[in-house]
């Protein structure tokens, strides 16, 4: 506990808050510790009996190496310093996505015993809940919105859903209701989630009902681009993409070989066939005639 440098003759006793077995001129710079302190800490050069908070034990010699500031450990990973094993009151939370402490929980994870665990990595959550970390309670400002279909955040509102001009939870401010799942929607009216305004790519928007089907479109409609148009009310069906021009008529009607229409009597120029309800086309020769 003495240093033999101060002058050729005299030695003189180390710093004893520095428990070094031997020490520099100036009595605080440990370079050689006792047994009983025999943990040199790098960075203050004083010996200790355990290394002290912020440090860690080489796995070489007995030193003590600062960890990582960045990671405001208590001590860490004598292999990898920036890898807290445990945390300081004032930093308590350690973190199992990058191993270091924090005050509170970062972004993407969830507190649990002092601990800050990942929310699902696919839901995209700020925030989630502890119970079910796919569930999100807040959204980041890279995915803000937030859909009602599975609760969790997006950069867009998802298929199947439609921004809310207001959104109803005051902890999401985009806020994508989900639309009426029998509608088939991709994107649906905010002040009727049943009504659909687009389709998914393999269906088509039935214009009567504004809901998506996707095994054609049904009677009394004919497929135009995207959409099922409804027919003319003179037809019960019409032809494909003809909504004035009837492929069949309804009960009582004759449909017309002429021009594809539905006529209670024959007009002129045509004659009845009750046999298939249709109008058939007089001889040029004639005005009117009749099935004889």
């Amino acid at each position: 506990i003495w240093t033999t440098n101060v002058s050729p003759s005299l030695c003189q006793q180390c710093d004893i808050n520095s428990h070094c077995e031997h020490c520099l001129t100036d009595l605080k710079t440990c370079t050689s510790c006792p047994t009983d302190f025999p943990l040199l800490d790098l960075a203050t050069k004083i010996c200790y009996a355990t290394c002290p908070s912020g440090t860690t034990q080489s796995s070489t010699d007995d030193t003590c190496i600062s960890c990582d500031p960045n990671s405001r450990c208590h001590t860490c990973d004598s292999l990898d310093i920036s890898t807290c094993l445990s945390c300081t009151a004032s930093y308590s939370k350690l973190s199992q996505v990058d191993n270091k402490c924090y005050q509170t929980c970062p972004d993407g994870t969830y507190e649990s015993a002092n601990q800050c665990l990942s929310c699902d990595v696919n839901s995209n959550c700020k925030t989630c809940q502890e119970s079910d970390p796919q569930i999100c309670t807040s959204c980041p400002s890279i995915f803000p919105y937030f859909s009602e279909i599975d609760s969790t955040c997006h950069s867009r509102c998802p298929d199947g859903t439609v921004l809310l001009s207001t959104s109803p939870d005051p902890s999401f401010t985009l806020y994508c209701a989900a639309c009426t799942p029998e509608s088939n929607c991709k994107t649906c009216n905010e002040q009727d989630l049943s009504k659909c305004t687009s389709c998914p790519a393999t269906y088509l928007l039935n214009t009567q009902t504004s809901t998506c089907v996707s095994s054609g479109c049904p009677e009394g409609t004919t497929k135009i681009a995207d959409l099922c148009v409804a027919c003319s009310s003179n037809c019960k069906n019409c032809l494909p993409g003809q909504t004035s021009q009837c492929s069949e008529c309804h009960p009582g009607r004759y449909l017309s070989e002429v021009d594809d229409r539905c006529y209670t009597k024959c007009p002129d120029g045509t004659y009845s066939d009750d046999t298939d309800m249709t109008c058939k086309a007089c001889s040029p020769d004639c005005g009117n005639c009749r099935d004889d």
